[in-house]
This record gives C-alpha cells, sequence and structure tokens, in this order.
C-alpha cells in the first residue's frame, strides 16, 4: 500500500515488502539484517510503518540511512530508532551485519505504562541514531541479547510468544 506524503508515493507495510497486517498489539518480530536486505539488493526504499517502532541495531558495517529528509551515514555498533509514521530508508552492504526488531507501538507504551514511562516515551518522540563506538562491552551486550531474541523467536519452540 501506497500513500502521498508529498514528495510521492511511500510506501506502507507491517513488515518491508509484505501487505500491512492487522493492527496486532502485541506484534513482535526480529531478524538478521541481511534476511530481507539480501533479497532487495541491500537497498531497503523509503517506507513509513504504522504503529510500528522499529529498532535496527548494526553490529558491524555501514549503513545510508534516511529519516524524513536528513541523511545519515552509520555504523556499527549503533541503533538507529525509528518510530512508527515516519518515513525511512537504508542501503547496507553484504558486510553489514546487525538485526532489525519491529515493535507494536500499543505493546511498548503499555509496558511503558506498567514499568516507567521514562524508559520507552524518549524513543517514541522522534527518530534517532545512538552510535556505541568506544563502548565495546555494551554494543557487545546489546548484539548478544538479539541474537538470544532472533533464535528465540526463530525455534517457535513452547513459550515463545512469552
Amino acid at each position: 500500500m501506497s500513500m502521498d506524503l508529498g514528495s510521492g508515493a511511500v510506501s506502507r507495510f507491517a513488515l518491508y515488502g509484505e501487505k500491512p497486517g492487522g493492527d496486532d498489539p502485541e506484534f513482535i518480530h526480529i531478524e538478521d539484517i541481511q534476511v530481507r536486505s539480501s533479497l532487495y539488493e541491500w537497498r531497503i526504499a523509503p517506507h513509513l510503518h504504522r504503529r510500528m517502532f522499529q529498532i535496527v541495531y548494526l553490529v558491524e558495517g555501514p549503513a545510508d540511512v534516511q529519516i524524513e529528509d536528513s541523511q545519515v551515514q552509520a555504523a556499527g555498533p549503533c541503533a538507529i530508532c525509528v518510530p512508527g509514521n515516519v518515513v525511512h530508508s537504508f542501503t547496507f552492504t553484504p558486510e553489514t551485519l546487525g538485526y532489525v526488531v519491529t515493535v507494536s507501538e500499543a505493546l511498548l507504551l503499555d509496558i511503558g505504562h506498567r514499568e516507567s514511562s521514562d524508559l520507552f516515551d524518549p524513543l517514541l518522540l522522534e527518530a534517532r541514531v545512538i552510535p556505541f563506538q568506544g563502548e565495546h562491552s555494551r554494543a557487545r551486550l546489546i548484539a548478544t541479547l538479539l541474537e538470544q531474541m532472533a533464535h528465540e523467536f526463530q525455534a517457535r519452540e513452547l513459550g515463545r510468544n512469552a
């Protein structure tokens, strides 16, 4: 599905390349950057996700990132946080390693209000790139946690949704 946001048609997806789904308030998805981007010759064209928050975590390697009208050269380790309804695109290389986490904003808001909205609210306000260069132990911890999440997500074993 496409929308006209002034400068042309922008595709809207639940996950890039897939039709928008229903508004699942508990939607969570994680995959390796290479899984989807290799299908599109490493170029994820401008698009948006309605009510979905994404974190693109670059473990290593470069990415050209467009967020709305801004162009950014990112390099791992870093996290690119993209709230819902924000037009964004990526150009990766085959050497770029990392993960894409897509989560329903409703789920994050629910968790945030049960815990502390100070945790999630700032991430949902605007897109941002958070660099982790020079923070090797923190960057490795994030990469390890995402690797474990991706494994759990792909395993589809008992308790997966929880």
